[in-house]
């Protein structure tokens, strides 16, 4: 991987790279993140799926991914690509934006819709601008590059919803929920209950392996390593408001604390109970 630029503070972190997948059949591991996603497209021949969802790639084109929703890119010939990703904080958004108007494109949709923006949606040349927030020419002193950053970076989300609002006038095709998708759904409303794989064959009628079977297919990742980052980003964002940790376990769906613990662990590198006492420092 070739980094060309970044940039990292408490509630951004942005950069620019040249990237060649390794995996199977050059895509990336699903994940999902505690933040907003930005990711702009510069060359390749990928395509990216969303919580199930499958999105092909065009240079210039761009992806929003908003907290907890699962992602991946796929490139099944070239598995070189180039991208910038910018990643922000709510907090970031709420100083200068209280209701957080500008964070619409992102929440007032269903997971796995309405993540794709084409060139031609946004008004003015996204490129140029998103480059000027990642490639400061000249250098400039810290305390600036940060003003430059945020300025543009507000800008950019203006410029977004303002292509949703527009978007959402419009009848979308695209948006209307795909009969494999009520899988995906399910399991978000009830990210707190029982997803064991008989719930969820009970539910929907299915066998064991048919469910893991097309869950697979759709967010190519298995059934349990979803619900595991569904949860975990959840009991984070619970812990942070300051619950208890204990508490937060069980109202997302684990009945073992020690499951609880060491998954948290895990994926933060800090317990449950540290996170919640670093508030207080």
């Amino acid at each position: 991987m070739k980094q060309y630029c970044q940039y990292q503070d408490n509630d951004l972190f942005i950069h620019h790279t040249y990237s060649t997948l390794l995996g199977n059949k050059g895509t990336s591991v699903m994940h999902a993140h505690d933040d907003y996603e930005l990711f702009y497209f510069i060359s390749g021949d990928c395509a990216y799926k969303v919580e199930g969802n499958q999105y092909m790639l065009t240079p210039g084109c761009l992806l929003l991914m908003r907290p907890a929703e699962v992602h991946c890119l796929i490139a099944d010939q070239d598995p070189c690509y180039e991208r910038v990703v910018i990643n922000f904080s709510q907090q970031l958004v709420k100083k200068i934006d209280p209701e957080c108007l500008l964070l619409q494109p992102f929440t007032d949709r269903g997971l796995g819709q309405m993540n794709l923006y084409k060139p031609g949606d946004l008004n003015t040349g996204f490129s140029r601008t998103l480059m000027q927030i990642v490639n400061q020419d000249p250098p400039r002193r810290e305390e600036e590059k940060a003003v430059v950053i945020r300025s543009n970076l507000f800008h950019l989300l203006y410029e977004i919803r303002e292509a949703f609002l527009r978007r959402s006038l419009q009848p979308d095709a695209s948006s209307h929920e795909k009969d494999d998708s009520r899988l995906i759904r399910y399991i978000n409303e009830n990210i707190q209950g029982d997803l064991s794989l008989d719930a969820l064959a009970d539910q929907f009628y299915l066998s064991k392996s048919q469910i893991s079977r097309r869950f697979k297919q759709l967010t190519g990742t298995t059934l349990s390593d979803y619900i595991t980052a569904k949860r975990l980003i959840l009991a984070r964002e619970k812990i942070l408001a300051g619950e208890p940790a204990k508490e937060v376990s069980q109202r997302c769906g684990y009945h073992d604390y020690s499951v609880f613990y060491r998954a948290y662990r895990k994926k933060y590198g800090v317990s449950p109970v540290r996170q919640r006492l670093c508030l207080r420092k």
